[in-house]
C-alpha cells in the first residue's frame, strides 16, 4: 500500500536520534514529535502518546502498532464508514480467556477500581480505526484523562482505561474485521484468521514469530535485506513450534499455578529446577517401568511419542 501517507508519532528523545541512517524514515513518513512529561518512562511516554493520537492527525485514520505486520493490501477490510474500530483482545472474550490471563486482569481491575463484566467485550487498543468526529475526539479526551489516572496507580498499560471509558459511555466502539488486527500470542484466538491475515500482531517479546525476539530485532537493524524479505513475503517470519490448542490436557496444565511456579524457577533459580527435575526424572522412570504392561495408559498421561 504504497499509496497511503504514514505518520508516526514519537517523543522528543526518539525524535532526536533520527538522523544518520535513521533520517532514512523521512522518505517513507511524516514523523510528528509529541512533547511528554521528562520524567516519563519510555512505556509511559509511548501510552501518552497513544491515547492522546487524535490531537497530533488530522483526518481518518488506522493505527497501528510496531510490533505489527502488514502481509497484504487491507483496504478490503475497513469498513470505512465506521467512527472507531477495535478487535477484540487476544480474539477471546473475558470469560473465556485461560486462567492466568484472567487473574492478572482482575488484579488490574481491582487495583483501579473497575467492576468489570466477564461477558462483555474488551478491546485490544494495537490496531484501531477512527475517523475523525467530535465523538472520537471526545472519547480520546476521557481515554487519556483515564489513563493517567490508572498511571498514578502504577497501571501503565493504556487497554483497562479505554475498555473501561467504552463502557462507561455506553459501548462507543464498534468491531473491526479481526484479519486487520491477527493476534498471536500464548494465549489467542487468532490462529483462525491467519488463512486471510491482513495485518499480524505478534506482540514483543518471546513467540511464534521471529520478529518477536529481541535478538532478531538486533540482526535486522544490522543486515536489512532480512526485513526486506520478510517485508515481501511475511511467512518467512513464523518459527517452527508446536501448537497446543485450548482445552487440550497440555494447556489446561499450562494454564495451573503450578506450570507458574516450575517456570519461574526455570527462569530465576536454574539450580533448584535442576534439582527437581532430576527428582522428576528418577520418578519417571520407575513409573515407566512400573506401568510397562500399559504404556499405551503412560503415552497418554505423560505426552511421549
Amino acid at each position: 500500500m504504497k499509496e497511503q501517507p504514514i505518520i508516526i508519532l514519537v517523543d522528543e528523545k526518539t525524535y532526536e536520534t533520527l538522523n544518520g541512517e535513521r533520517a532514512e524514515i523521512y522518505d517513507y513518513a511524516e514523523v510528528v514529535k509529541v512533547d511528554t512529561p521528562n520524567q516519563y518512562s519510555n512505556i509511559e511516554k509511548s501510552r501518552f502518546i497513544k491515547t492522546s493520537a487524535r490531537k497530533f492527525i488530522e483526518g481518518d485514520y488506522l493505527f497501528v502498532d510496531t510490533d505489527t505486520l502488514f502481509c497484504q493490501d487491507i483496504s478490503i477490510y475497513i469498513d470505512f464508514s465506521a467512527e472507531f474500530a477495535f478487535v477484540e483482545d487476544t480474539h477471546l472474550s473475558l470469560i473465556k480467556k485461560e486462567t492466568m490471563d484472567l487473574k492478572k486482569l482482575k488484579k488490574t481491575f481491582s487495583t483501579l477500581g473497575y467492576n468489570f463484566y466477564l461477558e462483555k467485550k474488551y478491546y485490544n487498543s494495537g490496531v484501531y480505526w477512527a475517523k475523525d468526529t467530535i465523538g472520537t475526539r471526545n472519547f480520546f479526551e476521557k481515554w487519556h484523562n483515564e489513563w493517567k489516572r490508572c498511571q498514578k496507580k502504577g497501571v501503565l498499560v493504556d487497554q483497562p482505561s479505554l475498555n473501561y471509558v467504552n463502557r462507561e459511555i455506553g459501548g462507543f466502539i464498534s468491531e473491526l474485521n479481526p484479519c486487520l488486527n491477527t493476534q498471536i500470542s500464548g494465549v489467542t484466538g487468532g490462529f483462525k484468521y491467519l488463512f486471510n491475515v491482513g495485518i499480524l500482531h505478534y506482540f514483543n517479546g518471546e513467540g511464534i514469530v521471529s520478529l518477536s525476539n529481541k535478538e532478531m530485532i538486533n540482526k535486522i537493524q544490522r543486515d536489512r535485506e532480512q526485513i526486506l524479505d520478510i517485508i515481501a513475503n511475511p511467512s518467512l517470519c513464523i518459527k517452527d513450534g508446536i501448537f497446543i490448542s485450548r482445552g487440550s490436557v497440555k494447556f489446561e496444565f499450562m494454564s495451573s499455578e503450578t506450570f507458574r511456579l516450575v517456570l519461574g524457577l526455570f527462569c530465576k533459580s536454574k539450580s533448584l529446577f535442576s534439582l527437581i527435575n532430576f527428582f522428576s526424572k528418577f520418578i519417571m522412570a520407575i513409573l515407566r517401568k512400573a506401568n510397562n504392561r500399559e504404556m499405551v495408559y503412560t503415552r497418554n498421561i505423560f505426552g511421549e511419542d
